[in-house]
């Protein structure tokens, strides 16, 4: 536990600025998330996240993955934990991991998720 503590410590600047980034780049709507997702390097890792991520929304009965998808972009930390029971941070890097994988394979999916999402805004 110690390294962790000595490692959270010594990138803390890092990580608190890659969180005003991520913050900033969602509050800009429709461009911002293209920007995050235009930064996924998609890796086994990351799939495997993803798969982990879907299968513990499917056991916790999140039916509707694409709402919680929309959510994660839209509700701040709390109010989407208030609804989900689900870690806010990881469900954006998911859903960030998701639409990279979707402008690859099916870029109608994409186009429309975004549009869908952000078609109030």
């Amino acid at each position: 536990m110690k390294s962790f503590q000595h490692w959270h410590k010594t990138n803390e600047a890092t990580i608190n600025a890659g969180n005003e980034i991520l913050l900033d780049k969602l509050a800009q709507g429709i461009n911002g998330v293209e920007w995050l997702v235009a930064q996924i390097v998609i890796d086994e890792y990351r799939i495997e996240s993803l798969e982990r991520w879907l299968f513990f929304l499917k056991i916790h009965k999140h039916t509707d993955v694409r709402k919680v998808m929309q959510h994660a972009l839209l509700l701040n930390e709390k109010k989407f934990y208030r609804r989900y029971r689900c870690n806010w941070w990881i469900s954006v890097d998911e859903t960030l991991t998701h639409l990279r994988l979707q402008k690859e394979r099916d870029y109608d999916w994409y186009f429309d998720f975004l549009n869908e999402t952000y078609k109030e805004r």
